[in-house]
């Protein structure tokens, strides 16, 4: 029997192979889950850490608000008065803004910050709180206890804003000078504003010709007439009049220049720049000066004013009746109108005109400050008019005008402008020529006699050989005419007399008289004092030292200076 070869049957491999196949199919299953196990705990702690982190960064929003800087003021520079003694600087501080987007309840925050922000009003701040903006403004220049205050609350949405703040440590004392600039940075008035360019140019300090020192001496005295004898207001400057740098500008009442609208606009008026007056006998120095330049006038001359002088059918008085003839020393001395007028008349309006466009008493000054006022002309510029201008009425210019104008007639001749930026030293000095220097001379002369034998006594300071003049005007009446009870009383000075450095102007608005002044309410009686107590403190402090006044007087030029204004 033949042997036989044993074969596997087919459906045994068929079997093997499907545990195989099942076998390596739950395999894969395995790895599958094993994968889509590990991505999802992925995912979930990924998710975690997400949501952790994100309740982390909400706790720490919630601790410590974010200080955002939105935009900082521009840099601005320090101003310093000439010895270097601070006027104003920025300083770092924070503001208050908000996000709207992220704040929870605009009516619990704002109730929230309103007890911190009581100048501001709770329906204002929901409002704001409540904007589809990015960014909204909630309080500008916050202090820092409101900061920490306002931070604590840890309230959703709050910005700190870094700027930067413009303080004035001097304050009120400056006030017109320095002027204030807003929360941008930008100068709004005074030098702030005049010299607005500068500041935001430049690095280091920009310097003033102003004396902090003669600023504070010019403003108490000021103040001090202004209580004394009830005035409305009062105002001042002092300048080299050498050079035209200011020294001290004063206009009261002033106001703080970190809140200037709480002063109200009388307050924010620069009377000594910005305001325009009929000033009265101050200006007879300026006619007096022409007619000699002119040789229109000698010192022999006598005027009579014992009676009033009519001119185009007005009548022109003294304050004081003087019954007899005087001499020209004593026009300008015993500050005589009809004495003036008639020198007016030799004069005549055409020069009368010409002289005061040369000396600038027409045309608004180019000075630093800003807001300087034109001059008030008369439109019809008759006999009268030339008459009453020659004694300080019928045409209207600032206090610096007058300044100015009298500088010119001391310093030798010269018109040189006013400046509130220091002269280099030893830099030449912008000036023109208006009077010869020998009438400069004769007016030195004129103007320390009024002071010695005239009108201004009450202004003169043993040592110093105070020259000045007197002015007393009547105030416009709203019907027309002048008020004879409402003046405006000033004085001008100006020391040493024999070679002058320094020039004081004040004024005070309706002052009263009292018993001390016999009830006269006059720039002799009122204002020529302040400015005596004025150059008696700062004399020292611009290096004008005292002079023996016997040894000065017994001098020959200065003897021969008297001769020649003596009447023959």
């Amino acid at each position: 029997m033949a042997q036989s070869t044993h074969i596997p049957s087919k459906s045994r491999w068929a079997g093997r192979g499907e545990e195989l196949f099942e076998d390596r199919a739950l395999s894969r299953a395995r790895m599958r889950l094993g994968l889509l196990t590990m991505c999802i705990f992925a995912a979930f702690t990924s998710v975690g850490l997400r949501l952790a982190d994100i309740s982390i960064a909400a706790r720490a929003n919630l601790e410590q608000p974010e200080v955002t800087v939105v935009e900082r003021a521009r840099h601005r520079a320090e101003l310093v008065d000439r010895r270097g003694n601070l006027l104003a600087r920025n300083v770092e501080i924070v503001s208050l803004g908000a996000d709207p987007r992220n704040v929870w309840d605009p009516v619990d925050t704002a109730h929230q910050i309103l007890s911190y922000l009581p100048q501001t009003d709770e329906d204002t701040l929901v409002r704001r709180l409540s904007s589809a903006r990015h960014f909204v403004w909630l309080e500008r220049r916050i202090t820092p206890q409101q900061h920490y205050d306002i931070h604590s609350l840890g309230l959703g949405g709050m910005r700190f804003v870094e700027e930067q703040r413009r303080v004035y440590p001097h304050r009120n004392m400056l006030a017109h000078l320095v002027g204030y600039a807003n929360v941008d940075g930008e100068g709004l008035s005074g030098l702030e504003l005049g010299f607005n360019e500068t500041l935001q140019r430049e690095e280091g300090p920009v310097a003033l010709s102003i004396d902090i020192r003669v600023q504070h001496a010019l403003r108490d005295e000021l103040a001090a007439a202004m209580a004394e004898f009830r005035a409305l207001a009062a105002a001042g400057v002092v300048m080299n009049v050498n050079t035209g740098e200011v020294l001290a500008l004063v206009s009261l009442p002033d106001f703080d220049p970190h809140d200037p609208a709480a002063g109200g606009s009388d307050a924010r008026l620069n009377q000594i720049t910005g305001g325009v007056y009929e000033l009265g006998s101050v200006v007879k120095p300026l006619t007096i000066a022409q007619a000699l330049e002119l040789d229109l006038i000698a010192p022999e001359m006598m005027f009579d004013v014992s009676q009033p002088l009519r001119v185009a059918g007005h009548p022109i008085r003294d304050l004081h009746r003087i019954r007899e003839p005087i001499p020209m020393r004593d026009v300008l001395g015993q500050s005589s109108n009809i004495g003036t007028a008639q020198i007016a008349a030799l004069i005549g309006r055409d020069q009368q005109r010409d002289f005061l466009q040369e000396i600038g008493f027409l045309d608004r000054q180019a000075i630093d400050m800003p807001g300087a006022a034109r001059p008030l002309v008369p439109q019809n510029w008759g006999p009268l008019e030339t008459a009453t201008i020659s004694f300080g009425h019928g045409l209207s210019v600032t206090p610096l005008h007058l300044t100015a104008g009298i500088a010119a007639l001391v310093n030798g001749g010269y018109l040189v402008e006013p400046t509130f930026a220091p002269h280099e030293e030893g830099a030449r000095v912008p000036r023109r020529r208006v009077i010869s220097e020998a009438t400069s001379a004769r007016m030195r002369a004129l103007m320390r006699y009024t002071v010695t034998d005239g009108t201004g006594g009450n202004a003169d300071v043993p040592g110093y050989e105070v020259a000045g003049k007197t002015g007393t005007s009547e105030k416009p009446a709203p019907g027309g005419g002048y008020d004879r009870d409402r003046l405006l009383s000033s004085f001008v000075g100006v020391f040493p007399a024999s070679d002058p450095e320094i020039i004081v102007f004040a004024m005070l608005d309706e002052p009263q008289g009292t018993d001390e002044t016999f009830n006269y309410a006059t720039g002799g009686w009122t204002v020529a004092p302040a400015v005596g107590r004025v150059i008696e403190r700062i004399a020292p402090l611009v290096g004008v030292m005292p002079v023996d006044m016997e040894a000065r007087s017994a001098t020959a030029a200065e003897n021969q200076q008297f001769a020649t204004l003596s009447p023959q």
